[in-house]
Protein backbone atom coordinates (compact mmCIF):
# COMPACT_ATOMS: atom_id res chain seq x y z
CA UNK A 1 0.00 0.00 0.00
CA UNK A 2 1.82 3.23 -0.84
CA UNK A 3 -0.05 6.63 1.39
CA UNK A 4 0.40 9.95 -0.41
CA UNK A 5 -0.15 12.79 2.13
CA UNK A 6 -2.21 15.66 0.82
CA UNK A 7 -1.37 19.37 1.22
CA UNK A 8 1.39 20.45 3.93
CA UNK A 9 1.15 17.24 5.36
CA UNK A 10 4.42 14.40 5.86
CA UNK A 11 3.89 10.97 6.30
CA UNK A 12 6.91 9.68 9.33
CA UNK A 13 7.85 6.30 10.53
CA UNK A 14 9.14 6.99 13.89
CA UNK A 15 12.35 5.90 14.94
CA UNK A 16 13.00 3.19 17.90
CA UNK A 17 12.38 4.55 21.09
CA UNK A 18 15.59 2.45 22.18
CA UNK A 19 17.55 4.16 19.31
CA UNK A 20 15.75 8.26 20.72
CA UNK A 21 17.16 7.42 24.47
CA UNK A 22 21.28 7.60 23.17
CA UNK A 23 22.54 10.46 21.80
CA UNK A 24 24.93 9.97 18.85
CA UNK A 25 28.35 10.71 21.08
CA UNK A 26 26.87 8.17 23.13
CA UNK A 27 25.33 9.86 25.92
CA UNK A 28 21.72 8.58 27.44
CA UNK A 29 19.12 10.77 28.34
CA UNK A 30 17.65 10.19 31.79
CA UNK A 31 14.18 8.57 32.11
CA UNK A 32 13.33 12.14 34.19
CA UNK A 33 13.77 14.02 31.01
CA UNK A 34 10.37 14.92 29.28
CA UNK A 35 11.45 12.85 25.97
CA UNK A 36 7.68 11.96 25.39
CA UNK A 37 7.34 15.54 24.33
CA UNK A 38 9.82 15.42 21.05
CA UNK A 39 10.09 12.12 18.76
CA UNK A 40 12.19 11.25 15.74
CA UNK A 41 11.48 9.79 12.66
CA UNK A 42 12.00 9.38 9.00
CA UNK A 43 9.90 11.10 6.34
CA UNK A 44 8.93 8.42 4.14
CA UNK A 45 6.34 10.35 1.92
CA UNK A 46 5.45 14.58 1.61
CA UNK A 47 2.31 15.89 0.31
CA UNK A 48 2.78 18.40 -2.38
CA UNK A 49 2.64 21.90 -0.43
CA UNK A 50 -0.05 24.24 1.22
CA UNK A 51 -1.51 26.79 -0.82
CA UNK A 52 -0.58 31.03 0.44
CA UNK A 53 -3.19 33.61 0.81
CA UNK A 54 -3.04 34.12 -3.31
CA UNK A 55 -3.85 30.77 -3.68
CA UNK A 56 -0.41 29.49 -4.73
CA UNK A 57 1.57 26.08 -3.65
CA UNK A 58 3.96 26.56 -1.37
CA UNK A 59 6.38 23.63 -1.39
CA UNK A 60 7.61 21.74 1.65
CA UNK A 61 11.10 22.50 2.67
CA UNK A 62 11.61 18.80 4.29
CA UNK A 63 12.44 15.55 1.36
CA UNK A 64 11.55 12.37 1.17
CA UNK A 65 13.70 10.44 3.67
CA UNK A 66 15.19 13.11 5.88
CA UNK A 67 15.30 12.45 9.81
CA UNK A 68 13.57 14.90 11.67
CA UNK A 69 13.18 16.06 15.50
CA UNK A 70 9.05 16.49 15.98
CA UNK A 71 6.21 17.65 18.26
CA UNK A 72 3.42 14.78 18.19
CA UNK A 73 0.48 16.76 17.75
CA UNK A 74 -2.61 15.58 20.07
CA UNK A 75 -4.76 15.17 16.36
CA UNK A 76 -2.12 13.00 14.72
CA UNK A 77 -3.26 10.53 12.82
CA UNK A 78 -1.84 7.16 13.26
CA UNK A 79 -1.38 4.45 10.72
CA UNK A 80 -0.07 1.01 10.23
CA UNK A 81 1.54 0.48 6.65
CA UNK A 82 2.41 -3.10 6.48
CA UNK A 83 4.31 -3.53 9.69
CA UNK A 84 5.58 -0.34 10.29
CA UNK A 85 3.65 2.07 12.49
CA UNK A 86 3.77 6.12 11.00
CA UNK A 87 2.12 9.10 11.69
CA UNK A 88 0.48 11.54 9.51
CA UNK A 89 1.85 15.62 10.69
CA UNK A 90 1.33 18.37 9.09
CA UNK A 91 5.13 19.80 8.45
CA UNK A 92 4.43 23.17 11.08
CA UNK A 93 4.78 20.49 13.48
CA UNK A 94 8.52 19.12 12.40
CA UNK A 95 10.97 20.82 14.79
CA UNK A 96 14.07 20.63 13.41
CA UNK A 97 15.99 18.18 10.39
CA UNK A 98 18.87 16.19 11.51
CA UNK A 99 21.81 16.42 9.85
CA UNK A 100 24.42 13.88 10.67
Amino acid sequence: MKIQPLGDRVLIEPLDKAEQEKTASGIVIPDTAEKDRLERGIILEIGGGARNEDGDIVPLLVNKGSKVLYSRPYGAEEIKIGDKKCVIIKEEDILAIIEE
